[in-house]
């Protein structure tokens, strides 16, 4: 009898704690980590905000299924983070968002394991495909003891720039160029955490050409810390940048070292295509 009571206690406790209802935690991070540790789990990352439409689908049809939460329990714990909400913990300037919804699992010390930007898909069908895919594979490497080394446990917020936590935080949006400007002739550590996200952030804006350069010649190593997913979009906008001052100073000299940029930044098929598009543009603007 005791050994059958003891069964029936230790199936019940662990039908329990296999359906038991995914823990959300709403903008405190350090509570997030916490739970996390405490029950062996990572945390989703759900970067959102509150005029986004594609971020209330999200929570609407995914994060709100009781079968989709049952399934993230186990591994899981969310965290809800309004991204223009940014002054305390500063998640939104370590992670670079700008992009909503932006989804990023991390270990329960804080080390990033994979991110996503967006999450496609009209349906809860595709939705759910995709948010599957992504837990998965999150899963997956964390298992296999995968980082990405380059972004450090801690939070530092001193390692930013002025202009890009005003802008983060919404309290002044409009850049001071002379400031920018200033920012990327000082010399610092440019594999840093703080200068990668600064850089990367702010790509579709007038980088200056060493900078850019830099990247790219050292694509392998910024890929190996900060991910190739998001060098390659800091490569694009650079890119497209490039193309687009040519274009405004109706430059030719321009237009052709954007396009040796681009044959160099970008994957073959795609660098031809950019390549086309503002070549395009390029000879439009010339007949105005």
């Amino acid at each position: 009898m005791k050994l059958l009571l003891l069964f029936t206690f230790t199936l019940l406790t662990s039908t329990l704690a296999y359906t038991q209802d995914l823990k959300v935690i709403d903008q405190n991070y350090d509570e997030a980590l916490n739970l996390a540790a405490k029950e062996g789990k990572l945390v989703f990352v759900d970067f959102y905000t509150t005029w986004c439409g594609p971020c209330k689908k999200l929570d609407k049809l995914i994060f709100q299924n009781d079968s989709i939460r049952k399934e993230m329990a186990r591994d899981f714990v969310l965290l809800k983070y309004d991204a223009e909400n940014d002054s305390l913990y500063h998640l939104s300037k370590k992670h670079h968002v700008s992009s909503y919804p932006t989804g990023l699992i991390l270990n329960a010390r804080g080390r990033v394991v994979i991110r996503k930007y967006g999450f496609p898909g009209d349906g809860f069908k595709a939705l759910s495909q995709n948010v599957s895919a992504f837990l998965e594979e999150g899963f997956k490497l964390n298992k296999a003891n995968k980082i990405l080394p380059g972004y450090a446990e801690k939070i530092d917020v001193t390692q930013y720039p002025k202009f890009y936590i005003d802008y983060v935080n919404r309290t002044n949006t409009k850049i001071d160029p002379v400031e920018f400007a200033e920012y990327w002739k000082v010399d610092q550590d440019v594999f840093s955490e703080g200068y990668f996200s600064t850089l990367l952030y702010f790509s579709s804006e007038e980088i200056p050409d060493a900078v850019a350069d830099v990247l790219l010649e050292n694509k392998e190593k910024y890929s190996a810390l900060f991910s190739t997913n998001n060098v390659n979009i800091a490569l694009m906008f650079l890119t497209f940048k490039k193309f687009q001052s040519a274009i405004s100073n109706d430059s030719q000299a321009d237009f052709t070292k954007a396009k040796e940029y681009a044959g160099k930044a970008l994957s073959e098929d795609f660098a031809a295509q950019t390549i086309s598009r503002y070549e395009a543009e390029f000879n439009e603007s010339g007949k105005e």
